[in-house]
């Protein structure tokens, strides 16, 4: 019997961890669980790529390659990061060729049973990288949405001149499913549709095959706390730091900090943040999964810190759509709090229990793979 064939859009090539790591665990569901063939479309538009650049010092500021001419910074750990998101792109995900017009996908895209809106933050058109194409407005009524998120504020981040063609889009799904309910929220709002909510696809992977994935040997040796900002601001290292003076323990972070912290950082007497730089998907669970802490503003961190039970602090998670929808059904909202209120969080640490998630997340990859299963009419 031939297998059905899906095609999956979504932001598999951005060089975020969270945004790779849900591409691959969606692919890894549809081929290992529900047994169609599936290759994600791999359109790169020329904002993405923008966004995401090979590092080198052209691509700063002259104030900022004095900065890091300063502080002995080169270029080498940042293209061994971008290096390690291009393998993980080339050997971990089933990709098609490369577009960067929504054309030619358009016309690719026919040849396959189903077309896929994957998860993240593909249908929040306030994204710089956004595009038209994670609609999918060339379906016929063929297309699936699975767990896409329209981001941390749900429709306020929407213009409503966008309402009209969002709609028209809508009407080509054959099932829709969003990621939290500020996007069910906004669905409805803007089409009248009830459209059910499911678990970020990363959660549909058992923690056990993430823990094999991540590898057993701790990247940082001795305990440390992981702190984790796309882009990480002067005010989030400054609360870390006094985290990291509470705790007794020191600060690991996978991305570049501002010129200031990073000139903060050469002080003797200051507590010293360790980056390691060249930290690709893999890597990122690895510096989870071995953290005794976590302290972050990204949704993908806070999910693998619960996948792997580690302590966290989700910086304004009680008010992220996206994080906030997680917390409350892990039991975990005391965790989310804004960046001031740090203290209140720590003292409630000792007392972090598992256990509601456990059960939340086992209950929901039930639900999100049936939704998929009967979706896909298998």
């Amino acid at each position: 019997m031939q297998k059905i064939k899906t095609a999956t859009v979504t932001f598999h090539a951005s060089h975020n961890y969270g945004s790779m790591l849900q591409a691959y665990a969606l692919q890894h569901i549809l081929k290992n669980e529900l047994n169609v063939d599936n290759e994600i479309i791999n359109f790169r538009s020329d904002r993405q790529k923008e966004v995401y650049p090979i590092p080198s010092s052209q691509n700063y500021s002259l104030k900022r390659r004095f900065a890091r001419w300063l502080l002995g910074y080169n270029d080498k750990p940042l293209l061994d990061k971008y290096n390690l998101f291009e393998n993980f792109l080339k050997e971990k995900l089933i990709l098609s060729q490369e577009f960067n017009n929504e054309e030619e996908v358009a016309e690719y895209a026919q040849q396959f049973d189903y077309l896929i809106s994957g998860s993240d933050q593909i249908w929040n058109t306030f994204c710089y990288d956004f595009s038209w194409l994670f609609f999918l407005p060339f379906a016929k009524n063929n297309a699936i949405a699975y767990a896409p998120s329209m981001g941390p504020i749900g429709k306020t981040t929407i213009e409503q001149d966008y309402y009209s063609k969002i709609n028209e889009c809508l009407n080509n799904y054959k099932a829709i499913s969003v990621r939290e309910k500020g996007t069910a929220e906004a669905i409805k709002a803007i089409s009248n549709k009830e459209v059910e909510t499911h678990v970020d696809p990363t959660l549909l992977i058992k923690p056990e095959t993430w823990n094999e994935f991540s590898g057993n040997k701790p990247l940082i040796d001795g305990d440390y706390i992981f702190m984790y900002q796309p882009f990480i601001s002067e005010a989030f290292c400054k609360i870390s730091k006094k985290i990291s003076k509470i705790t007794g323990l020191p600060i690991v972070v996978s991305n570049q900090l501002p010129s200031r912290a990073e000139l903060y950082n050469k002080i003797p007497f200051t507590t010293k943040i360790k980056t390691k730089l060249d930290c690709g998907p893999i890597e990122f669970l690895n510096l989870i999964k071995n953290a005794k802490f976590v302290i972050s503003a990204s949704f993908h961190a806070v999910v693998f810190s619960i996948i792997f039970n580690r302590p966290f602090f989700a910086i304004n998670g009680n008010t992220d759509n996206r994080m906030s929808h997680l917390l409350e059904a892990t039991g975990l909202l005391d965790y989310g709090a804004k960046a001031e209120d740090y203290s209140s969080v720590l003292t409630k640490v000792p007392e972090i229990s598992f256990n509601k998630a456990k059960s939340y997340i086992d209950y929901e990859r039930e639900r999100g793979i049936s939704f998929l299963r009967e979706s896909l009419n298998i």
